[in-house]
């Protein structure tokens, strides 16, 4: 029975303009005489299914015409190519190409080799019904085949091209699942059978893979060599002196002209007052600009200083750097100031527009006012200031300094003097108040804040006949403070000027080391007097323990009384 749907689709997949689809002419043509040949004559009825159904006495046939050259398609294998087409493909003497005076010459003068026609096989059976995924795909083994179709026939011959038309077949093979795979082999074996001719007409264009390295065998393993002494060699010269001295700087790295672990820090100038630096860069801590006029102190100035929890001493500028590693110290080039600036009142706001010297204050070369609220706290109308910003930030303008008016310096000497003391009132005292007590041959230890009273306390000490070692009671390193306590008799706590780490220490310290410890709330000398009388006799540490264990004697000694 005659199936027309397999030429139907011969038709619909190879009709088309481009140049692979016309060379299937043949093809299509045969198909459609197929189809004519099963039609019926009176046109009524359905086409019959007969195998051997004889065209109608009507019916056209194709001729060739033989005068004209034509090239012969290339034979199908007989597992692609339709057994009625056959006869078709068969290969017809062609004639050589005209010489100039338009006259052919025979064949076997000179012959023409035919450009290879496509070959695409025909399904030999029936698509199933198909989804909108299968459908799309369906479309895209279409394209590919065209394209390889192309390529065997070397109408396009462009690798890359090649390469990414493989990627692609590749890709949607991948994506389909085993159902849609089933559904299109009568289209996709077809279009892998078109990619391997494809390929082997690509082969001499395409790059050959590099090949794989040999495995090397293993070496068989050699006897250590006895050690020779070494020979002295002269240092050969470097070709670039530069060069090997930058390697050998970047080896050895140029350590802090400072250490901060011995209390050294380098000044960092800030619009207001300064940081502190360690000798690795961090910051440390701020100072005031108070310290700073005191101390004169600039961008690289190095300085001894204690830094604490609540406040730093600087003790004194030992010397000047210029750079800290990359960080480069130049006040004048990263701060501009503007020195003895008059603020005078304008409408409703103060001002800076000129200094005592009527220079007027400029920024970038050009005329600045520096505006300040009525109600500030820095300056009032009539005031003397220094003004600080940053060089590439006008906006950062602000007040560094106040300096002090007439006005002003006399109300502070006149202040000083009501705070100042008599000259006959000492703090330290002249007496013994507790004349029981002979610290001779014992260390006293005091902790107490920076420098505070350090003089007096150490006279009180050697009033009673003991030696003295003032502790800075800031510092709560544990190894500092073991250090300091450890030939220690009595131990003296300040607890006002002593960080609360350092009292724990202290405690801690206190079964080990074996040094007796008593605790003075304040300065006052007469709590540190009390202190020093219960170190001395081993009392408790503070008062209330104390008052609660005199207590606690009393009431002991009213019931063996009444036992009595």
């Amino acid at each position: 029975m005659y199936d027309y749907r397999n030429d139907l689709m011969t038709i619909i997949q190879n009709i088309g303009a481009s140049p692979a689809e016309l060379a299937q002419g043949r093809t299509i043509l045969q198909a459609a005489l197929n189809l004519i040949n099963a039609l019926p004559v009176d046109r009524t009825s359905r086409p019959t299914h007969r195998r051997n159904h004889q065209p109608p006495a009507h019916q056209f046939q194709i001729k060739r015409h033989e005068t004209a050259p034509r090239r012969t398609p290339v034979t199908p294998p007989a597992s692609q190519a339709p057994a009625k087409s056959a006869e078709v493909a068969k290969p017809k003497a062609t004639l050589a190409p005209a010489v100039p005076n338009g006259q052919p010459t025979p064949a076997s003068a000179t012959t023409v080799k035919p450009a290879p026609a496509p070959v695409i096989s025909q399904p030999t059976a029936p698509l199933p019904p198909l989804n909108g995924d299968q459908y799309a795909a369906l479309n895209k083994l279409k394209g590919l085949a065209q394209e390889l179709t192309g390529f065997i026939n070397q109408t396009n011959t462009a690798v890359p091209a090649f390469v990414n038309l493989t990627k692609r077949l590749a890709k949607l093979e991948a994506d389909l699942s085993e159902a849609d795979q089933t559904a299109l082999a009568s289209r996709l074996t077809p279009v892998k059978q078109l990619l391997t001719q494809a390929q082997a007409v690509m082969a001499p264009r395409l790059p050959k893979p590099a090949p794989k390295p040999a495995p090397q065998p293993k070496p068989a393993p050699q006897p250590k060599p006895k050690p020779t002494p070494a020979k002295a060699t002269k240092p050969v010269p470097s070709a670039n002196p530069m060069a090997a001295a930058l390697a050998k700087e970047d080896v050895k790295k140029v350590p802090a002209p400072f250490n901060s672990q011995k209390g050294q820090y380098v000044v960092q100038r800030e619009l207001t007052g300064a940081q502190l630096l360690t000798d690795s860069g961090q910051a440390a801590g701020h100072i005031s600009e108070t310290i700073v006029r005191k101390f004169n102190l600039v961008s690289g100035t190095i300085v001894k200083a204690d830094i604490n929890p609540t406040d730093i001493f600087v003790h004194k500028a030992l010397r000047q750097i210029d750079h800290l590693g990359d960080l480069k110290f130049d006040d004048a080039q990263q701060i501009q100031t503007f020195d003895f600036g008059v603020v005078n009142k304008h409408k409703r706001h103060l001002r800076v527009t000129f200094n005592s010297n009527n220079e007027p204050l400029l920024v970038n070369g050009k005329k600045y006012a520096f505006l300040l609220d009525e109600d500030n706290l820095q300056a009032t109308n009539g005031s003397i200031v220094e003004l600080a910003w940053y060089t590439n930030d006008p906006d950062s303008m602000r007040i560094r300094w106040t300096y002090p008016t007439t006005a002003e310096k006399t109300a502070a000497k006149q202040a000083a003097k009501k705070r100042a003391k008599p000259a006959t009132t000492l703090s330290v005292p002249t007496e013994k108040r507790y004349p029981g007590i002979d610290l001779s041959g014992q260390t006293v230890a005091v902790l107490v804040g920076n420098r505070q009273e350090h003089e007096d306390y150490e006279a009180t000490i050697r009033l009673y006949g003991g030696e003295p070692t003032v502790i800075d009671g800031f510092k709560t390193q544990k190894s500092y403070l073991k250090s300091k306590l450890r030939g220690a008799d009595l131990v003296i706590l300040v607890k006002s000027k002593a960080h609360h780490g350092t009292s724990k220490a202290v405690v801690d310290f206190q079964n080990q080391l074996g040094y007796n410890f008593a605790v003075a709330n304040t300065l006052s000398m007469g709590q540190f007097e009390d202190a020093l009388y219960r170190a001395a006799n081993g009392f408790p540490a503070d008062t209330a323990s104390f008052a609660n264990q005199d207590l606690t004697d009393q009431i002991g000694a009213a019931l063996d009384k009444v036992k009595k």
